[in-house]
């Protein structure tokens, strides 16, 4: 047993090693140059092709898209403390780091951990979505292709337009794409109309979005809560707000999921 997982280690290791080098290559040439597994995905060509209004995950379903300047600060910051807090202040991806991530945690046998950069990596999944049956997404392939896109996707965009196709690409059920066309379907409201608990509600939903049998419940609501907690912490809203949104019942309309 000893020898099998000793053998299996090293195997890991001279893989990680080659997988290793060839990011490091890449990130030399502008990820210009990648191996020939990852060739099928969206390099900065079509980054820099992509344009907010561009349909990417809702080609198939309902979305009203909303420019940055028009998605008020409550909701912005609602989206930002359900997924990526620290978006706009922190550096970029880490691209070396999360890879030996990937290596040692494939070696070892442990299981895989998603990378905190959940607003880049929302967008870096649709962008992806397109080629998930390709050689780069079997196994590991699979975390280090999303690394590498991940790390396209920051170096190339700037934040403020990852944000806004963030909030107009993200998933929140019943073939709802973005926030407006979630606060429309939810609550038959505009952004600026949405309450704190409304907004609060909605972010939520990105992590775990609802479906037709879904009804409010103490899991919905531990949800919704921890999202205004989040904003505290991060000093988007007081305490005060956050406990007076908390309060408030869950509801949405009949027509939602």
């Amino acid at each position: 047993m000893r020898r099998t997982f000793e053998f299996n280690l090293q195997f890991s290791a001279r893989r990680a090693s080659f997988l290793l080098v060839a990011t490091a290559a890449a990130i030399a040439c502008g990820y210009s140059f990648v191996p020939k597994v990852f060739w099928d995905l969206p390099d900065h060509r079509a980054l820099a092709a992509l344009s907010s209004g561009q349909r990417i995950c809702s080609s198939d379903g309902e979305r009203i898209f909303t420019p940055l300047a028009d998605i008020p600060p409550l909701v912005r910051d609602a989206l930002l403390a359900a997924e990526d807090p620290t978006f706009f202040s922190r550096p970029g991806v880490n691209l070396h780091a999360e890879v030996v991530e990937v290596a040692l945690r494939e070696a070892t046998g442990s299981a895989f951990t998603k990378p905190s950069h959940g607003v880049s990596l929302q967008v870096t999944r649709c962008l992806s979505s397109s080629v998930r049956e390709s050689r780069a997404w079997r196994t590991s392939d699979w975390h280090i292709a999303n690394f590498i896109v991940l790390g396209r996707v920051e170096r190339d965009l700037p934040k403020e337009a990852i944000f806004e196709t963030f909030a107009n690409e993200a998933y929140f059920g019943a073939h709802i794409f973005g926030v407006a066309m979630a606060a429309q379907a939810y609550f038959r409201k505009s952004l600026p109309e949405l309450t704190l608990d409304e907004a609060a509600l909605l972010a939520s939903l990105v992590k775990r979005p609802m479906n037709r049998r879904d009804r409010p419940d103490d899991g919905i609501l531990r949800r919704r809560n921890a999202v205004l907690e989040t904003m505290v912490a991060a000093g988007f809203i007081g305490a005060a707000a956050a406990e007076s949104a908390e309060k408030k019942p869950l509801a949405w309309t009949e027509a939602a999921p």
